[in-house]
């Protein structure tokens, strides 16, 4: 696991994915990011002042910043799959098949405009009927 702090950005990226709206208080205003490799356990700091870069060996300095970074992202990926299950969901109901089968919009108005509301009825109605309310 790769894991950069980037404290100009308030953004913290653990294996190419990128989180921001942490809290940062933890981290020195001196220090623009943290780098740190958890398969080696090496990294480095970098300093935004003439501090020249620090070699570091463990992050438990700044652990608090990943374990939000990683709790913030199984938040975000746990919301996905309730929207997504709620549109599956959505798709399996009645008023969204109906919504699909329903004439178009310009169907509407030119029935209007032909003065064939009858048909344009008929044809809401059929649909109705396929998909009916539970």
């Amino acid at each position: 696991m790769k894991i950069s702090i980037n404290n100009p950005d308030l953004k913290v990226v653990i294996d190419g994915v990128g989180l921001d709206g942490l809290d940062f208080s933890t981290v020195a205003s001196n220090i623009h990011a943290i780098q740190f490799d958890l398969v080696t356990n090496t990294g480095h700091i970098e300093y935004n002042d003439e501090t020249a870069n620090e070699d570091i060996t463990s992050i438990s300095t700044y652990q608090s910043i990943v374990d939000a970074s990683i709790s913030k992202k199984a938040e975000l990926d746990a919301e996905e799959q309730a929207n997504e299950e709620a549109a599956i969901a959505e798709v399996a109901t009645y008023s969204w098949k109906r919504l699909q089968e329903y004439p178009t919009i310009e169907e509407c108005v030119h029935a209007i405009l032909d003065d064939d509301l009858d048909a344009l009825q008929a044809l809401r109605q059929a649909v109705k009927d396929k998909y009916p309310k539970p």
